[in-house]
């Protein structure tokens, strides 16, 4: 339990800096492109992140993530498009769709068979999305308590002494400067 109540801060700073609205505009943006990118056939995620990557260039890293997770989130969706109403298979991950969705499109059913596709590709993304979350938070526990107990470690240890016969008058200013005495509650 206390590894939870250790966890919820860093939890509610991530929450605060995923939901700022320049970073939520910039994921918008992302979907925007990535649906863009998706309907044309042919075109898939590594192309469209090869073209987004100039741009990445000099931005802040939130900001470039949420905008390549965006793109990326969308783009086996949109492809949907080209798969169904055409025929052609947008990417790999859109192959099967063809094979059901495009004669269904030439009988009239074509939008059944888009509706059938986002619904599959929405339930997918919902459990794939907390299957894998689970996955690395339990594989991630073990690490992330060996590095607490390591500093727990660290901070219980006492202080090195200074060399014998030396004294704070010795040490150069910029390190005289730091030398502070700091008492903790433990």
């Amino acid at each position: 339990m206390e590894i939870f109540l250790d966890a919820v801060p860093a939890l509610g700073s991530a929450w605060a800096q995923i939901l700022q609205p320049i970073v939520i505009g910039y994921l918008v943006l992302g979907v925007c492109m990535g649906l863009t990118i998706g309907v044309f056939p042919g075109l898939g995620g590594i192309a469209g992140l090869s073209l987004l990557l100039p741009f990445m260039f000099g931005m802040d890293p939130t900001l470039g993530l949420a905008l390549m997770i965006g793109m990326i989130a969308v783009v086996p969706t949109s492809d949907t498009f080209a798969s169904v109403l055409m025929g052609i298979p947008g990417s790999s991950a859109s192959q099967a769709t063809v094979l059901d969705g495009f004669p269904m499109a030439k009988r009239g059913q074509g939008a059944r068979a888009l509706a059938a596709a986002f619904a599959s590709s929405l339930f997918g993304g919902l459990v794939g999305g907390t299957f894998s979350l689970g996955c690395w938070q339990t594989q991630s526990y073990g690490w992330k308590t060996e590095l607490l107990e390591m500093r727990r470690e660290n901070l219980l240890k006492a202080p090195l002494p200074l060399p014998a016969g030396a004294t704070s008058s010795d040490l150069p200013p910029d390190l005289a400067e730091r030398g502070r005495r700091v008492v903790g509650r433990g």
